[in-house]
């Protein structure tokens, strides 16, 4: 008898590579796109109230003293935060708006070219020079605050265009690189976002608060080209272009995207596009609507209008979800209307090729019976 033997899989594949380049990607993605609302915090300090008006709104009351056991008044110990020697600035609540929601201003501009790109030019160059741009202008963001708040807010536009292709091109590379067993699992490289937003916050708190605001964006620059720089050496946009993955892993991939060529969704990437330009908008009007309420009003009333308002658009979208939308799949994007199409095409040239076979027969027949009557009248004539 001969022995069977089975193939193991490699401990880490270059589909485990391109996981994390892609879970970290999308970190330093949401990186970049939350770092001034911490930073912002530095850079504007807050406002003392205004002599004759002090609001009794305060929820909780405030001491500066302690009571010892014997009775003696203390005053509690306060960390001293290094000095900072960051410049800060005056800006009012609506133009800090501006500044916050200016990154979204052109980002759902983006969405639907990023998946087109991407399946022109693969995701490896859309995704990865997306990054890049967003944070080479993470550099410039400090020198643009000091120069005022309308040049910070044309990097931030900048910053949200180039940034806003890479969500929508990651769809291509999944169809071509993960096979349809192994998607679910992969996909949860997309939640980098969320490690992001939870990383981003602590670091740039403890640089602000030893280092100042400006080396939050020196240093979310770095980070980014230290992974783009990984990234352009170790993703490839398939695995027949990947020169270090192995043979077995190379023809597992084939096999399984081969056989899943008739479930395919033909319109992944634009699909994604279009529901990320929907998505964003709240990024930009939201900040808006905070400013108008706020802008030199900062009491407990209007910040519960604005808690109202965000209650809503999160309810009223999930109750339209709940009752319109379906999972099954639809006629448009359904893999056998294409056999259908060459079906009923077969069925027409058929048709048309009968036709003119009939119009020949006819033709023929006609031809004939006007000879035989040009015979008749000849012989009647005679």
């Amino acid at each position: 008898m001969k022995e069977v033997t089975k193939t193991k899989k490699p401990w880490f594949t270059t589909r485990d590579v391109l996981w994390y380049m892609v879970f970290s990607g999308f970190a330093i993605n949401y990186m970049l796109r939350i770092n001034l609302n911490i930073a912002i915090v530095s850079m504007v300090p807050a406002k003392p109230p205004k002599a004759g008006h002090l609001s009794s709104e305060c929820l909780v009351p405030t001491t500066n003293t302690n009571t010892s056991k014997n009775g003696t008044l203390t005053t509690p110990s306060v960390y001293s935060a290094p000095p900072d020697h960051s410049e800060h600035f005056n800006w009012d609540e609506y133009e800090q708006s501006l500044i916050l929601g200016s990154y979204f201003w052109l980002y759902w501009l983006t969405q639907l070219p990023g998946g087109i790109l991407a399946q022109k030019y693969g995701t490896k160059i859309v995704f990865g020079l997306s990054n890049l741009a967003g944070c080479l202008l993470c550099f410039v963001m400090p020198i643009a605050s000091h120069w005022g708040p309308n040049y910070l807010i044309f990097v931030r536009i900048l910053q949200g265009f180039v940034t806003g292709f890479s969500w929508p091109s990651m769809h291509n590379m999944t169809a071509r690189w993960i096979p349809p067993n192994e998607r679910s699992k992969f996909v949860t490289a997309y939640l980098g976002s969320s490690l992001g937003a939870g990383l981003t916050f602590p670091m740039c708190g403890y640089i602000i608060a030893n280092y100042g605001w400006e080396l939050v964006f020196h240093v979310c620059g770095i980070i980014g080209c230290v992974w783009y720089v990984f990234w352009h050496l170790l993703v490839f946009d398939t695995p027949a272009e990947h020169p270090r993955i192995s043979n077995s892993e190379k023809e597992f991939i084939q096999k399984s995207l081969g056989r899943s060529v008739s479930t395919e969704k033909k319109f992944i990437g634009i699909q994604m596009g279009l529901s990320g330009f929907i998505s964003v908008l709240p990024g930009f009007i939201s900040p808006t609507i905070v400013g108008v309420l706020t802008n030199n009003n900062q009491t407990v009333g209007q910040w519960q209008k604005v808690f109202f308002i965000a209650a809503g658009m999160l309810i009223v979208p999930a109750i339209t979800y709940v009752l319109f939308a379906k999972s099954e799949l639809q006629e448009w994007n359904d893999p056998l209307d294409e056999r259908k199409l060459k079906i009923i095409q077969a069925e027409l040239e058929g048709l048309r090729v009968d036709g003119e076979a009939d119009d020949r027969d006819r033709g023929n027949t006609t031809s004939k019976e006007i000879k035989h009557q040009e015979a008749t009248a000849e012989q009647e004539n005679r």
